[in-house]
């Protein structure tokens, strides 16, 4: 037995077309500026008030990336309707975040 075949055993018994897609990472990229914007607020605000304001906010963010993230890695989305839902949840996300106001007041 030689040292690499742990290694090559390990490569056969992964599934080889499991990749990230283009709609994973636009979504990922959307918590990005989330976590971003939640910082900036508490940044701005640092009273009690505004730590309980941040998590409050931050709580729902983490969940759903959490939970869309183990959809994606746990079943196979790559096919149309998959990729428009995940577009569409990002998107839904993105319009949520541009609500977080960096300097800790209430958005206009």
């Amino acid at each position: 037995m030689t040292a690499g075949a742990p290694a090559a055993d390990h490569a056969a018994r992964t599934p080889a077309g499991k990749r990230v897609t283009w709609a994973e990472l636009f979504f990922d990229l959307v918590f990005v500026f989330a976590v971003t914007q939640l910082s900036a607020s508490l940044h701005a605000d640092h009273s009690l008030a505004g730590l309980g304001r941040a998590l409050v906010l931050f709580v729902p963010v983490y969940w759903v990336w959490v939970s869309t993230s183990v959809h994606t890695n746990t079943r196979d989305v790559d096919n149309a309707f998959d990729r428009f839902g995940i577009l569409a949840a990002g998107l839904g996300s993105l319009l949520m975040t541009l609500r977080i106001c960096p300097n800790g007041s209430a958005c206009s």
